[in-house]
């Protein structure tokens, strides 16, 4: 009889995350990237610092584009998948989609050109999509949404401004110009603390991003991060190398603590709830 030998360990795969807070919920998504082209989606529960583990798609989701719902029940985001045996013949390579976090199964979906797609949120239940001429493709008979389109394409520096996040430099005709967008310092304040965003082109055409957090005038730069931001409890947080991190009183120190680690994940398959195929009750007063 033989024994089996045993492989190599298997190393974590290289990923990073993107995040999104909701405006008026204690909520976040998070998309973990990696290995390539596969992301998982994770909701954050602000509360209580739980992450729901959602579910993974194979193919590129367009990180700019996508948005959060106000109330953070409601997730946009733009997906594609180049090649036909990633895609079935109905939809496309290209589509965008609305669907409950941390699932990706749509509740609604739109396919259009690679060239558009995503979009904003403008309140919990009014969306602007970044399509001139959408293609509803799967959707309840009447959506529970109020849904505009937009022929203009919106940018990762507009999709910044959404998040709360100001350019102090804006010079006439930014907007147009993506060479500036991409370079510009953007700062977003939180009492006497100032947090400033920087990106800076590395080789291969990637971009990587330098953060600092200034205090009393004096700056503290805050190295490899994927994001950086302030919570709704007032904390600044950061995704860094699959774990998220926080720092509980920002204005003493840079003292931080990883409240979950993501590294070590590989794709695996998931079934939707029921709750995911659901629309979520609106909620009073929404837009």
């Amino acid at each position: 009889m033989t024994g089996k030998t045993k492989g190599p360990a298997r190393t974590p795969a290289k990923c990073s995350l993107k995040a999104w807070f909701a405006h008026s919920a204690p909520v976040a998504v998070l998309l973990r990237r990696g290995p390539s082209e596969w992301v998982r989606m994770i909701r954050w529960d602000l509360r209580d610092d739980s992450f729901a583990l959602g579910q993974w798609f194979h193919g590129k989701i367009a990180a700019e584009q996508c948005d959060l719902s106000d109330d953070g029940e409601l997730f946009l985001y733009l997906a594609r998948r180049e090649g036909r045996r990633y895609w079935p013949e109905d939809i496309g390579p290209v589509w965008t989609a609305v669907s409950r976090p941390p699932h990706f199964s749509a509740l609604a979906l739109w396919a259009h050109p690679g060239y558009e797609g995503g979009g904003l949120f403008k309140g919990s239940r009014h969306l602007l999509l970044n399509i001139a001429r959408p293609c509803e493709r799967r959707a309840n008979a009447e959506l529970p949404l109020q849904v505009e389109t937009s022929g203009r394409f919106f940018s990762w520096f507009q999709a910044c401004l959404h998040k709360g996040w100001q350019a102090p430099d804006l010079p006439g005709g930014a907007e147009s110009n993506y060479h500036w967008q991409m370079r510009t310092r953007l700062i977003k304040r939180q009492g006497e603390l100032m947090l400033t965003w920087q990106k800076h082109q590395a080789h291969r055409y990637q971009w990587r991003n330098h953060f600092t957090l200034w205090r009393s005038g004096e700056p503290t730069a805050i190295e490899e991060a994927d994001f950086v931001d302030f919570d709704c409890n007032g904390r600044l947080v950061m995704g860094r190398q699959g774990q998220v991190l926080a720092c509980q009183r920002p204005e003493e120190n840079l003292e931080w603590v990883c409240l979950a680690d993501f590294s070590s994940q590989q794709p695996e398959p998931m079934e939707p709830t029921e709750s995911a195929m659901t629309w979520p009750t609106a909620p009073s007063g929404s837009n």
